[in-house]
């Protein structure tokens, strides 16, 4: 059984301005609170097969991810494969998807969790919350989509 998470959310700038932010790397930081850290030993958008590392911060512990890009079509489609050093077997898939909305994007973001090194019974609390639940304060979707409309080109 496949289990995505999903998220998507719309702004008024166009989907040049969003990919300038979601596709370099080094910034997933400062959209997604989570990462503590990117690891890349280039700079500029990424590349199919491009290789690098983040540091996650989850509960309380951080842990180290090896991240490879499988996807990059600018601007309008991402996907990385992320997984723990040394178990690329069990990964988590991430893919963003940019589309024109009349004068703005929608952003979709989906995280596959199928393989990833979560138990069986967390993986279904995971599915029924995020079909059941209401985030607590902005989604990391949402986020993106403000610092975007902050950039100086963003609209």
């Amino acid at each position: 059984m496949k289990l995505c998470l999903r998220e998507a959310t719309t702004l008024a700038a166009p989907p040049e301005a969003v990919w300038r932010v979601l596709a370099e790397p080094a910034r997933r930081g400062e959209w997604n609170d989570k990462i503590v850290r990117v690891e890349r030993r280039r700079s500029g958008a990424p590349v199919v097969g491009e290789r690098y590392r983040l540091r996650y911060r989850l509960s309380g512990r951080e842990r180290e991810m090896e991240a490879e890009v499988v996807v990059c079509e600018a601007p309008r489609l991402l996907a990385v494969r992320e997984h723990a050093p040394g178990d690329p077997e069990r990964a988590v898939v991430v893919t963003w998807r940019l589309d024109a909305d009349g004068a703005g994007t929608r952003i979709s973001q989906e995280v596959d969790v199928t393989r990833a090194p979560i138990p069986g019974v967390v993986k279904l609390l995971m599915w029924i919350v995020s079909r059941t639940g209401k985030p607590r304060g902005a989604t990391v979707v949402e986020t993106l989509a403000e610092l975007v409309l902050t950039e100086p080109d963003g609209r």
